[in-house]
């Protein structure tokens, strides 16, 4: 399976939405746009540094929802999770 965050890339939406469907993924609105700030803008970032990103660019959403997606990203295998202790 290929990954969707394998190295940085900018996909287009319409790619990412190809990609989210090949892993049986609901391609919606806020998983298109969390995918595209985690491909295209960010380094590692938090749940709650894609939410400020999203909500800042587009529309508002919950940190549950953010929460959720990365989970379901994680789970498909097309994002790794990374753990840092303090």
């Amino acid at each position: 399976m290929e990954s969707l965050f394998a190295k940085k890339v900018c996909l287009t939406p319409v790619e990412i939405e190809r990609r989210l469907k090949s892993v049986s993924i609901q391609p919606t609105i806020q998983r298109i746009s969390i995918c595209q700030y985690v491909l295209c803008e960010a380094d590692h970032p938090t749940a709650e540094v894609v939410k400020e990103w999203v909500d800042s660019r587009s529309f508002k959403m919950s940190l549950a929802t953010v929460y959720n997606t990365l989970n379901i990203l994680v789970s498909a295998g097309l994002l790794r999770e990374f753990k840092f202790s303090c």
